[in-house]
């Protein structure tokens, strides 16, 4: 059992968590650098894009605009509303936000998702775990990562 104040999930969790999602995907695959025993360290997002843009480059011809997705709520914390020089930004919204489109040259706000996922947020599913509300996280996540989530937090 974990102390669940705040909430911050260990990067094993997270990366079977991220597994449990794309098993099945032939598009989505995912890095497990981060559990590597060796790295001491978490990239911030600005060193992950740059990395990113430099590795398609070796790929591709042509220049790559990289777009760095984040939610509203980072999106205000960071101040990226001045953009990430050489980057895109996509802004995804809660409820209640503006329509999809682009605020700059390289700072975008994502279309709305659908109404079941629209107030659907990371920050919704800590909140359930502190609770112990693990009857609601299969309606908010899939149900095999439900159980992971429920598995560490208990």
């Amino acid at each position: 059992m974990h102390a669940l104040q705040d909430i911050s999930l260990p990067a094993p969790v997270r990366v079977a968590c991220a597994l449990a999602y794309t098993r099945d995907s032939e598009l989505w695959d995912v890095g497990t650098w981060e559990i590597d025993p060796a790295r001491r360290t978490w990239p911030d997002f600005p060193i992950v894009i740059r990395n990113l843009k430099e590795a398609l480059g070796r790929f591709c011809d042509r220049d790559i605009l990289v777009c760095y997705v984040c939610g509203s709520d980072l999106f205000v914390r960071c101040g990226l509303s001045r953009g990430l020089p050489g980057f895109g930004i996509v802004v995804v919204e809660r409820g209640g936000c503006p329509e999809g489109g682009r605020l700059s040259k390289t700072v975008f706000h994502a279309e709305q998702p659908a109404q079941e996922v629209r107030n659907l947020s990371s920050t919704l599913v800590r909140k359930q775990i502190r609770s112990r509300r693990f009857d609601l996280l299969p309606a908010m996540v899939c149900p095999e990562v439900a159980g992971i989530l429920e598995d560490w937090a208990t």
